[in-house]
C-alpha cells in the first residue's frame, strides 16, 4: 500500500499518540511546572502540529489525479476521524479558557508561557480544522464525480482537475472570510457543508479574538 493510501484513522492514532507521549513526558518530568490544563494543552498541540505536518505533506504534493485517488479512496474511519478532531478541536477551546484564567494570578516567565501556549492552541486549533475541511471539499467534489464547486482557470474556463490546494484555497478562504472568493458553488450539498464549516470558522475567529484580547490583558495587568 502506498504510502498515500494510509488510512484516516492511521494517520489519527500517529499523531494522537506523539500528544499522549508529550503529555506523559510532562507528567513525568515537569511534574509542577505547568497546571494541568497546561500539560493537556501542550499535547493537544503536539497532536495538532503531528497530524498536520502528516496531512501536508501528502496534500503539498498531490496533483490533481492523486488527489483525486486519496479522495476517493474506501475509508470507512474517515468521517469519523474527522468528527473526532473537529470536536476535539472545539473542546480545546475550553482548556484554552481554563489556562488563560490559570495563568492570571502567575507573573512574569509563567504567565508568559502559559499565555503563549494558550495562543499557540487556538492557532493550530484554527489550522486542523479548514485542513480537515479541505480533506472534506475534495471528498465530495471528486465523490459526486467532479462537480459542487467550479474553480475558475483564465478568464473563462473551469479547472477540471484541482489538486489538494485548490481546496485549501476555498477551505482557508471560508475560514477567514466566512464566504467564497472567486469560486462558484453548483450543488446543494456543497452548500450545506460549506454553511457549516462558515459557521464553525465563526466560532473559531470570535474565540480568537477574545484570547487575544485576554491574552494582552493579562500581560499587561
Amino acid at each position: 500500500m502506498p504510502r498515500e493510501s494510509r488510512t484516516a484513522a492511521a494517520h489519527l492514532g500517529v499523531a494522537a499518540g506523539a500528544g499522549v507521549l508529550a503529555w506523559l513526558l510532562l507528567l513525568l518530568f515537569v511534574p509542577r511546572g505547568l497546571p494541568w490544563e497546561g500539560r493537556v494543552l501542550l499535547g493537544w498541540a503536539v497532536f495538532c502540529a503531528v497530524h498536520l505536518s502528516r496531512l501536508w505533506a501528502i496534500m503539498l504534493r498531490a496533483d490533481g489525479q492523486l488527489t483525486r485517488q486519496i479522495a476517493t479512496r474506501e475509508d470507512d474511519t474517515r468521517a469519523v476521524a474527522a468528527f473526532l478532531t473537529t470536536l476535539t478541536a472545539l473542546v480545546s477551546l475550553v482548556g484554552v479558557g481554563f489556562a488563560l484564567h490559570e495563568a492570571g494570578p502567575k507573573e512574569g516567565l509563567d504567565k508568559i508561557g502559559i499565555t503563549a501556549l494558550a495562543v499557540l492552541t487556538v492557532v493550530l486549533s484554527w489550522a486542523l480544522v479548514h485542513t480537515q475541511y479541505t480533506l472534506h471539499y475534495a471528498h465530495r467534489y471528486y465523490d459526486d464525480g467532479g462537480g459542487g464547486v467550479n474553480f475558475l482557470e483564465g478568464e473563462s474556463g473551469v479547472l477540471s482537475d484541482p489538486d489538494y490546494q485548490d481546496f485549501a484555497y476555498l477551505s482557508f478562504t471560508i475560514g477567514m472570510t466566512f464566504q467564497v472568493s472567486d469560486t462558484n458553488l453548483t450543488s446543494r450539498a456543497m452548500r450545506r457543508l460549506l454553511l457549516g464549516h462558515a459557521l464553525l470558522s465563526y466560532v473559531f475567529v470570535t474565540v480568537i479574538i477574545a484570547v487575544t484580547i485576554n491574552a494582552v490583558a493579562g500581560l499587561v495587568g
